[in-house]
């Protein structure tokens, strides 16, 4: 069950990403560095891919008692990385 006009803007948000990892630029530029840190534009289009895939997952399975839920954004990012980037071998 999703929180009440979710839908929505979940999927507006996943057209756009879509259709900027459907860009020629990406495909060209796959193994190029992004403009972040240690991250090619592969890894990156990756990583912005499984953001939907994964909240989709997420929103969809019920509500756990006692859950770790954030409180925002900003805590989001305060808490330790669980995991160093790598390089991907996804390939477009």
């Amino acid at each position: 069950m999703t929180a009440p006009g979710l839908a929505e803007p979940f999927l507006a948000g996943a057209e756009v990403a879509a259709a900027l990892l459907a860009r020629e630029e990406v495909r060209v530029g796959w193994d190029a560095p992004s403009a972040l840190p240690r991250m090619t534009i592969g890894m990156l289009a990756c990583h912005l891919g499984r953001q939907f895939i994964r909240s989709g997952q997420l929103l969809s399975a019920p509500a756990t008692d006692g859950a770790d839920l954030l409180g925002s954004a900003r805590e989001h990012y305060r808490r330790p990385s669980r995991s160093r980037p790598h390089r991907s071998t996804i390939r477009p």
